[in-house]
């Protein structure tokens, strides 16, 4: 006859109580604010975008490896600058109630169109399409750029005011900036065989 076996307290309580559920993975932060002013915020994922955006653009514009190796160190701080800026600008945009009409956003595209060689819908798509981006995405950018030039000639350009002899003032003390050095044009040469007779020497000349 087989022997049974006497289970002790500890494996009697755990045949009694389930084994606890393993807990879920603690969510991963995919984004986070980085800068706030007032109401308008950058995330971290605007951050990324925009320097990876410079980033690319320094490796095809630069060419110097000095001068690129500079630049793609500074990218991350003028990556902020500028985001920072720009939240200065859209902050002070809601402060003022400024707002940009559709009929200025389809200028701004007709413009955009007009100064690519963009001429039918179908060119236009393709462009859109080899840019990664959208129709609605396009507005809601140009209208963003309108709002901050807008911003711009209210808070900044209008009450830049230079007084002429300021100018001439400048111009008297920078005169050499101004200066143009004197040039020739040539258009065309002309050597007479009756003047030089030899042909080396009117290859020459």
């Amino acid at each position: 006859m087989a022997r049974k076996r006497k289970l002790s307290v500890a494996s009697l309580l755990l045949l009694a109580v389930p084994l606890a559920a393993p807990r879920p993975a603690r969510a991963e932060v995919l984004d986070k604010v980085v800068l706030r002013i007032n109401d308008e915020i950058a995330t971290l994922v605007d951050y990324q975008k925009r320097k990876a955006e410079m980033i690319d653009d320094i490796n095809h514009r630069e060419r110097d490896p000095a001068a690129r190796q500079r630049l793609l160190g500074q990218a991350g701080e003028i990556v902020f600058k500028d985001l920072y800026e720009e939240l200065l600008l859209r902050s002070r945009a809601s402060q003022i109630d400024v707002e940009i009409t559709d009929d200025q956003v389809d200028r701004a595209v007709q413009q955009m169109r007009e100064s690519n060689g963009i001429k039918t819908d179908a060119e236009f798509q393709t462009a859109l399409a080899q840019s990664g981006t959208t129709l609605p995405k396009l507005r809601e950018r140009l209208r963003g750029d309108l709002r901050l030039r807008e911003v711009l000639g209210k808070e900044v350009n209008s009450k830049i005011k230079v007084d002429e002899e300021d100018l001439r003032r400048y111009y008297r003390k920078n005169v050499d900036e101004f200066r143009v050095p004197e040039q020739v044009e040539m258009r065309e040469t002309v050597v007479l065989e009756t003047a030089v007779p030899s042909p080396e020497e009117r290859t020459r000349i």
